[in-house]
């Protein structure tokens, strides 16, 4: 499903806030929460409200073409690549954000890990990553033929902790634990 827990969303927008980035890339934007709230809390609290006022550059990345032509995602993101996040991401430049929810589960694990790395590569401030963590979240149900949206691999909290995040919070969901975390640099 294009969506994530609710509970990521206030520690992810807190973060937003103190990164206060002027460039946001957003991996697997789904239905687009990260690019709405980020235009939410930084452009409508600074008095920017009409887009032609707008100063955040937002990117977005979600291979599911047909995400990207829902109504509102080409109002909140400034560029949409509809694109394997991997081979996206390699073609990309850095950002003052880069945040990645939800997202590396989907892809087999070798190309998981890659698309971590090169999201933390790209991130000049900060990375916000939040994965689900164990065998539970495999064979997920998916309701609608997207064919990126399946599981394909499991990551573990000991993955997470080696690679010493700023912030580390695990959420209980009826399929097990979700891990959100913050790498700042």
């Amino acid at each position: 499903m294009p969506s994530s827990t609710p509970r990521i969303i206030t520690p992810i927008v807190e973060k937003i806030l103190q990164v206060k980035p002027k460039t946001i890339l957003d991996i697997g934007f789904g239905y687009g929460k990260w690019g709405y709230l980020s235009r939410e809390y930084l452009e409508s609290w600074q008095g920017r409200i009409e887009k032609r006022e707008w100063k955040i550059k937002i990117t977005g990345i979600d291979a599911y073409e047909p995400l990207s032509k829902l109504g509102w995602i080409n109002i909140f993101y400034d560029k949409i690549i509809t694109e394997d996040a991997l081979k996206a991401i390699k073609k990309l430049g850095n950002y003052d954000l880069v945040i990645a929810t939800d997202i590396l589960e989907h892809l087999e694990k070798k190309a998981s890990v890659e698309l971590f790395n090169e999201c933390y590569k790209r991130a000049n401030k900060s990375f916000i990553v939040s994965v689900p963590l164990g065998e539970g979240w495999l064979n997920n149900y998916v309701p609608y033929e997207n064919k990126y949206d399946k599981h394909r691999c499991v990551w573990y909290l000991e993955e997470i902790k080696e690679r010493r995040p700023n912030y580390l919070k695990l959420i209980q969901e009826p399929k097990g634990l979700v891990a959100l975390a913050f790498f700042d640099k």
